[in-house]
Parts: C-alpha cells; sequence; structure tokens
C-alpha cells in the first residue's frame, strides 16, 4: 500500500484541534485497511521523520 493511499488527510476538527494544542498529537484520517505498521511507514515516509 502507497504511503499516500494509506494517509488521506490530517482531521481539522475542533477535537482534533484541542488533542494537538493539549497533547502535541496530530489526527489523521487513514484507509480502512491499513494497520498501524501501515501508517507509522506512511507517517516515516510523507513527513521525513
Amino acid at each position: 500500500m502507497d504511503a499516500f493511499n494509506v494517509i488521506k488527510y490530517p482531521l481539522t476538527t475542533e477535537a482534533a484541534m484541542k488533542k494537538i494544542e493539549d497533547s502535541n498529537t496530530l489526527v489523521f484520517l487513514v484507509h480502512t485497511k491499513a494497520n498501524k505498521h501501515h501508517v507509522k511507514a506512511a507517517v516515516k515516509k510523507l513527513y521525513k521523520i
């Protein structure tokens, strides 16, 4: 699965913004078939972590 297919887009709701401010946590919508390993690899690739 391609990294661009795994992570659809960052979520920008009020609850997600509160989570960013309070605990420095980003919230993404991801593909329904993606597991934790797919998401971790996609974040590393897309955001060069």
